[in-house]
């Protein structure tokens, strides 16, 4: 696609939010732009100072913060959005979630006639325990409004296949192709961890690491109650927890009822800069979440040649090769099942150089540039579908440790 693109982005959050949605959308705005393309975001205003203020192509609406939740409610009344989308020609509309910011660009979409592709990044039914109503209801609500707002748009897209067949299941009728999300690998491959060590007096020791938002479905009670088993057997080895959010408080309470809690270091928020240098230092990356799509952390911390051990979650079962580039356990079992093969790690040298360097090759689907290449070929596919032009679609190379990771997830699931 050699034309220029004009693209409007419609997002409920992005930079300087600390989350995987934030990144991924500033990833591939920065790309498109590098090569010449034109990317309007349409976004909330952040609650602290905006660092990109003077950014003539990020549009903010006036928001709200959402209790202790990283979004934040926006309200439609910004001049500054209505000139852009009054002035502006757009060829193409991308949205990236199927409420408030969102549901503004399909309709703004729909009213101006121009290609609408959307991406799914997460389960919404999964925050249903969340809202203060009755859970099953919910989950009835969220799961019909996703499937009316994605069969709305022309095409759909989902960092893994997992969703985008869960999508399907829910009864999305619309075209849906997997679109990963991008990542710079250059500091990723080169980090080392040295510096993060030292600055924590780890050096020499065994580094469990956790990096992300610290929220209830995050499920980090659950990293923390296998870091205490295996400093049972290995006292040398210790737990740095990377980020914040309303759950540290009850997860600091955690390690001091375990009496843990001078082997476990909350590091809190960090520069999205010096990400890279956090993932070098871990000796293995732990995860018990469910709910994400494509969780960067894991793309991140296997591009560094870290190992990641997590339960098994749409997220998970696309980009872990079980015994490859990290190991898939069972949600029943987590705890003992986790504990179990980190041990094994902190034991076997040789395992943990081996997967770092499986986990190193797998991270090279990750690249920005590929995943770029991708989301230009979306944007093609959903013009084509727009003018009601038949579409065979391209389906996503697999790297060839994913099948037998999926037989793998069968049989723990």
């Amino acid at each position: 696609m050699s034309e220029t693109l004009r693209v409007a982005v419609f997002t409920n959050t992005f930079v300087p939010d600390v989350n995987g949605v934030a990144n991924a959308v500033d990833m591939f705005r920065t790309e498109l732009m590098r090569r010449g393309h034109l990317v309007y975001v349409f976004a909330p205003a952040p609650r602290k100072e905006d660092p990109l203020a003077d950014d003539p192509y990020v549009i903010r609406f006036p928001s709200l913060r959402i209790f202790d939740l990283d979004y934040h409610a926006a309200f439609p009344v910004s001049r500054h959005a209505r000139r852009a989308l009054r002035d502006v020609e757009f060829d193409i509309v991308h949205t990236h979630h199927p409420i408030w910011v969102g549901v503004w660009g399909a309709s703004y979409a729909r009213r101006r006639n121009i290609p609408l592709v959307t991406t799914i990044h997460t389960h919404y039914e999964l925050f249903a325990r969340f809202v203060p109503l009755p859970e099953g209801w919910v989950r009835r609500y969220l799961r019909r409004s996703v499937r009316r707002y994605c069969n709305a748009c022309h095409l759909v897209t989902t960092p893994g296949a997992s969703t985008a067949r869960h999508l399907r299941r829910l009864g999305v009728e619309r075209p849906t192709m997997v679109l990963p999300n991008g990542l710079p690998l250059a500091r990723f491959e080169e980090a080392t961890g040295d510096e993060v060590r030292a600055r924590y007096g780890l050096t020499g020791k065994f580094v469990m690491g956790y990096l992300g938002r610290l929220s209830p479905e995050k499920q980090v009670h659950v990293v923390i109650q296998v870091a205490a088993r295996v400093f049972a057997q290995r006292p040398e080895a210790h737990l740095l927890v990377v980020g914040d959010g309303p759950a540290r408080g009850e997860l600091e309470a955690l390690t001091r009822s375990l009496g843990i809690q001078q082997q476990v270091t909350f590091a809190g928020t960090i520069n999205h800069s010096e990400v890279h240098k956090y993932h070098a230092a871990f000796d293995v990356l732990l995860s018990a979440s469910r709910g994400d799509t494509m969780p960067l952390a894991y793309a991140e911390t296997m591009a560094a040649g870290t190992p990641v051990v997590a339960t098994v979650g749409f997220g998970a079962i696309d980009m872990i090769a079980d015994g490859v580039n990290g190991f898939l356990i069972s949600r029943i079992h987590a705890t003992d099942q986790m504990t179990e093969l980190v041990l094994k790690l902190a034991s076997d040298r040789r395992l943990r150089e081996k997967l770092s360097r499986q986990a190193r090759e797998y991270s090279k689907r990750w690249r920005v540039d590929i995943a770029t290449d991708r989301l230009l070929y979306v944007y093609d596919v959903t013009r084509r579908l727009a003018r009601g032009e038949p579409v065979e679609l391209e389906a996503p190379v697999e790297w060839p440790g994913v099948a037998r990771a999926r037989a793998d997830r069968r049989r723990k699931e």
